[in-house]
């Protein structure tokens, strides 16, 4: 096999090398296109045919034109007849322009989550104001769960394994921190508002336990809870979405219950 010597390895490697200005232009106008349309044509084609996607607009490729125009000059000027494999120059190209897409990217879809969430809760609250059930989205004091006081008394050696009763200061506790307890999201989330459902009212906290465990053979997660001095039974512990909440509702209401909804008010 003929091996090509220096001077032939040398003239090889020369001519791999870009040196014109109009071709890191073009180099560096096809980089940022390339990071703006691929990202776009790989959601449509992973999105069911049903669904409609803001695509390729006509405004979408005009301003991806104009930014693809300035990187092309922005790259060109630094280039200027500088020797550079078509390689080495795409990348140069593609690295501020694909974080500044990509962050342009996010920002469009947080934009649209954030719209389809507010028309999404007004379209609950229309609903709730629809089947005549009373609201309060500022309440100014939080919810505490009742727990019922441990039966007093001594097991022995047994107590180590049995569950401590809970102390006074315990009996009351926050309810409205106990759902953000959960593994951590990285995702885009929209924070819905989330709403107790208030079964019924009590005037003393042993009424409230008393009612609660009645209404648990129908609602099975129902708890007596304290609100400032107001004692409520709840349909769960646990703040619902708008959706959920106004289902509870509809099925208090077939029980001939009077139920209202408390925002909580970690989701304001």
């Amino acid at each position: 096999m003929e091996q090509l010597s220096p001077d032939d390895g040398a003239r090889v490697q020369e001519r791999m090398m870009v040196r014109n200005p109009i071709a890191k232009f073009a180099i560096g106008v096809f980089a940022v296109m390339a990071a703006a349309v691929i990202p776009r044509l790989a959601a449509a084609l992973g999105t069911p045919s049903q669904v409609v996607l803001p695509g390729l607009t006509g405004g979408y490729l005009i301003v991806s034109g104009l930014f693809a125009g300035i990187v092309g000059t922005t790259l060109m000027i630094l280039e200027w007849w500088v020797p550079k494999t078509p390689r080495d120059s795409l990348m140069v190209a593609l690295g501020v322009p694909a974080v500044l897409v990509g962050a342009f990217n996010t920002t469009v879809l947080t934009r649209q989550m954030d719209s389809l969430g507010q028309t999404q809760t007004a379209s609950y609250q229309s609903g709730a104001q629809g089947i005549h059930v009373p609201v309060d989205e500022s309440p100014d004091k939080p919810i505490e769960l009742l727990s019922p006081k441990a039966p007093g008394g001594s097991s022995g050696f047994l107590d180590w394994f049995s569950p401590r009763p809970a102390s006074a200061h315990e009996s009351a506790r926050p309810v409205e921190t106990l759902y953000l307890v959960q593994r951590p999201n990285v995702g885009i989330d929209y924070a819905l508002p989330r709403y107790y459902v208030v079964l019924d009212r009590a005037a003393s906290q042993k009424d409230a336990e008393e009612a609660a465990a009645r209404l648990r053979r129908e609602f099975p997660e129902a708890a007596a809870v304290k609100q400032g001095t107001q004692f409520l039974i709840v349909e769960s512990p646990q703040p619902k979405l708008t959706s959920e909440a106004l289902g509870v509702v509809s099925r208090a209401k077939q029980r001939n219950l009077r139920p209202e909804l408390i925002r909580a008010r970690d989701s304001q």
